[in-house]
């Protein structure tokens, strides 16, 4: 395969919105300006990983070698995505029951934690470093 051929056949993938996007998305809807440096620090810790450890260890070839670590990887990973967009549709329907604001601001430490988990089990992510 050539490089071209490889960055054509990536791009999309690349390009396309994730996790990390709704997380942002979500934590600027409920008033938090600094939710895209957050996910953003999150996100980057989750590639550092996934390079890191594909790289070094054998787990890559390992991984590459298995159908149904693949297969596992991708169901968590939808499992994550549905949460993370339904999440928020729960918390407006919540607040439409009770007739009350939502939350201004949801803690520091979660959009970091959460945009990892959604890099770690992201079979993207996986998929290009492994």
């Amino acid at each position: 395969m050539t490089v071209f051929a490889a960055v054509l056949l990536l791009l999309p993938f690349v390009l396309a919105p994730g996790a990390s996007f709704a997380l942002t998305i979500s934590g600027a809807a409920n008033g938090d300006r600094t939710a895209g440096l957050r996910v953003g620090l999150g996100t980057s810790i989750g590639i550092a990983l996934i390079a890191t450890v594909a790289g070094v260890s054998g787990v890559g070839l390992f991984v590459a070698s298995h159908e149904l670590i693949r297969a596992w990887f991708e169901i968590v990973g939808g499992l994550l995505l549905i949460v993370f967009g339904a999440t928020p549709l729960v918390k407006i329907l919540r607040t439409q029951k009770r007739h009350g604001p939502l939350r201004s601001a949801p803690r520091s430490g979660r959009l970091v934690a959460w945009s990892f988990v959604a890099v770690v089990t992201n079979i993207k992510a996986l998929a290009l470093y492994v």
